[in-house]
């Protein structure tokens, strides 16, 4: 049966086998291995690595064997979008961050935290799973034969789903509406999604893809694979040469620290973006660890470092999503035509607006959102949050997911997460006298899974699979938002199921990671500060943001209407950010090499080029994933070179 012209019901079955095989792999090599982390920034490194074995393995065999039957570009498309919807929603995306809170905050409550007497009242209880025996278990593992407690967790996880499909609806159906502008209108880049296109070429009587045709791809492949095998097999076998990739040194009295970081897959998708913006980022990255450092040094602060936005301390980082929001704001100005024509067609107004090229209708988009809204509001007045404040909440949590998927679709950033999370932005500007004690936990506990260390979102991996569809001039679009809605579903139902059978097989205690252990320890102690210690309008952190917005329109005033400038303002709204702080030298690196390859060989040497630096992306992430498989065969950790 055919699904839409040129792809058949095959590709929506693989495409949901590998994001259930992506939701049992990334919390195993977590928490189990120590190892590196394949779907945890829009990087999307575990659907890259399958995607490869798909196409270079499996694929080609299938050719040889009957080559009708095989999987069509089109085809190849559907399955990876299916692979980096599933990559946002398994690990910082939502459910293991979901998993340890609703565990971790009865497990972690004591006589001295008192979240017993602060925290857990207010959580509606039929948010948690009961019974402190399942909460222990969960924590410290079940006697083995002991089955494992899912109907303690079936009431809860069913509406915590619910809210976040609502959440997810509207992600798409937000991206439904810049679609046209984005892509058709502006023709923005979509550095992330060139590899996975040059991935699915195909070429008559070929059992592979031009790309791995080339030698220099091959090069690229090699150089971050045999790099990173030998820092691996150091670890089994010392005499192998250590090879250092990671340094730094501190600044400014030691008060701030500069992470030197070679990791290849940055480079290659540095390569990939615009020069004006991969120099913004790393020059902009340094503008914060400079003033971070300087301020520290002479001791001048408007208030600890919030949580998520370290290592900035609040005169930078909130500087920084001032100018994000900015950017967001003016990417809704630009599309501001677009949308009274969506807004037309919903209502009825005028029928002629053709909608036929997008994914849902522009009446759906309007009332699914509406009522996606409405749901989620109606979702944290229950959980004992303020209309007002929720209003707040979702409001800023959405303008800032436009604006870094905005730097995903524009920059192909890769790696990025809000510079203040939106609930403590919404904290900074109500005060949390005005939410009260329920409103402060009704917020802390529902935007730690979702909207707090956001590192990846569907917002960003639906930007990339329209684009894709785009390019691949797939006809029935309408049908690619089931395909979508299915990698949801699969990934939710898939992560639910191997989060809980890895904590209570192995014990959350004796994992590794963050989110078990350190996730809800590091929010029940903030949302329990917050309580004891309420406060009212930060206006010190407001008057910053202020000032972040304010050099964000003036770098795109400077954009605009200057030519020569040579900064892109993208860098200024995410360069705060830890990931940054983290991958900024290898962004300078491939910055460099992009700049000198353009200035001595030109266009033509820089396309020629391409296939090194693809190899450079996709030999990180197959090193990362072949260590994981054989780590996981002999009981090696710690083998860590993707960002963790």
């Amino acid at each position: 049966m055919k699904m839409e012209r040129g792809v058949t019901w095959k590709a929506f079955l693989i495409g949901g086998v590998l994001s259930l095989l992506l939701s049992f792999i990334e919390p195993y090599g977590i928490h189990i291995i120590g190892g590196s982390p394949l779907c945890a920034d829009f990087s999307t490194g575990g659907a890259l690595l399958l995607f490869f074995i798909l196409i270079f393995i499996v694929n080609a065999v299938w050719k040889l064997l009957h080559r009708k039957s095989s999987l069509n570009p089109k085809e190849l498309i559907i399955v990876y979008i299916m692979m980096i919807v599933a990559c946002s929603i398994i690990s910082w995306g939502f459910v293991l961050n979901l998993l340890s809170i609703l565990a971790g905050f009865q497990y972690y409550a004591s006589p001295v935290n008192k979240w017993g007497e602060l925290i857990l009242p207010h959580i509606p209880k039929w948010l948690l799973p009961q019974g402190s025996e399942v909460v222990r278990a969960f924590y410290e593992g079940l006697a083995p034969g002991t089955p494992i407690p899912w109907s303690a967790w079936i009431r809860p996880l069913f509406f915590w789903s619910l809210f976040i499909l609502a959440a997810y609806f509207l992600m798409i159906a937000v991206m439904v509406v810049f679609r046209k502008t984005w892509i058709e209108e502006e023709r923005i880049l979509f550095p992330l999604t060139q590899l996975p296109l040059a991935m699915s070429q195909e070429e008559n009587k070929s059992f592979f893809p031009p790309l791995f045709k080339n030698p220099l791809f091959w090069i690229g492949f090699a150089i971050p694979f045999l790099i990173y095998s030998l820092k691996a097999l150091h670890s089994y076998f010392p005499f192998f040469p250590e090879i250092q990739l990671h340094k730094g040194f501190s600044i400014f009295r030691h008060t701030t620290y500069i992470h030197l970081n070679i990791m290849f897959e940055v480079i290659g998708l540095t390569y990939l973006i615009t020069t004006d913006l991969s120099l913004g980022i790393w020059l902009f990255t340094l503008y914060a660890i400079t003033l971070t450092g300087y301020l520290n040094m002479i001791g001048w602060s408007i208030g600890s470092i919030e949580p998520f936005s370290d290592p900035s301390i609040p005169t930078v980082a909130h500087q920084v999503v001032g100018a994000l929001i900015a950017l967001s704001f003016y990417v809704l100005w630009r599309s501001r035509s677009h949308i009274k024509n969506v807004l037309k067609k919903a209502l009825g107004i005028d029928r002629n607006i053709d909608d036929s090229e997008e994914i849902l209708s522009y009446r759906t988009v309007f009332f699914g959102g509406l009522a996606s809204i409405v749901f989620m509001l109606f979702f944290l007045v229950k959980m004992g949050v303020p209309l007002f404040a929720a209003l707040f909440f979702l409001g800023i949590a959405y303008i800032i997911f436009v604006g870094l998927t905005r730097a995903v679709a524009q920059g192909g950033v890769a790696y990025g997460r809000p510079p203040v999370a939106p609930f403590f932005m919404t904290t900074d500007w109500l005060g949390t006298k005005s939410l009260g004690a329920s409103g402060i936990v009704g917020l802390g506990v529902n935007s730690s899974s979702w909207a707090a260390d956001t590192r990846t979102f569907v917002m960003a991996s639906v930007a990339n699979a329209l684009k894709m569809v785009h390019e691949k001039k797939i006809k029935e679009k309408k049908l690619v938002f089931w395909v979508i809605v299915g990698a949801i579903l699969l990934t939710l139902l898939g992560t639910y199921t191997s989060g809980l059978l890895l904590a209570y097989r192995n014990g959350a205690l004796n994992t590794y990671g963050w989110h078990y252990k350190g996730l809800p320890q590091f929010m029940g102690k903030t949302i329990r500060e917050l309580i004891i210690f309420p406060h009212g309008i930060e206006w010190k952190k407001i008057f910053f943001e202020g000032v972040g917005a304010a050099l964000m329109l003036a770098l795109i005033w400077l954009r605009n209407n200057f030519l020569w400038w040579p900064i892109h303002p993208l860098g200024l709204a995410i360069g705060s950010t830890s990931p940054s702080q983290w991958v900024w030298f290898s962004i300078f690196l491939g910055w460099l090499l992009k700049v000198i390859i353009l200035r001595y060989g030109g266009v033509k040497i820089y396309k020629q080029l391409l296939p090194l630096f693809y190899g450079f992306i996709l030999g990180g992430f197959v090193a990362a994933g072949v260590w994981l498989g054989i780590d996981a065969l002999t009981g090696m950790t710690g083998n860590i070179f993707t960002l963790g």
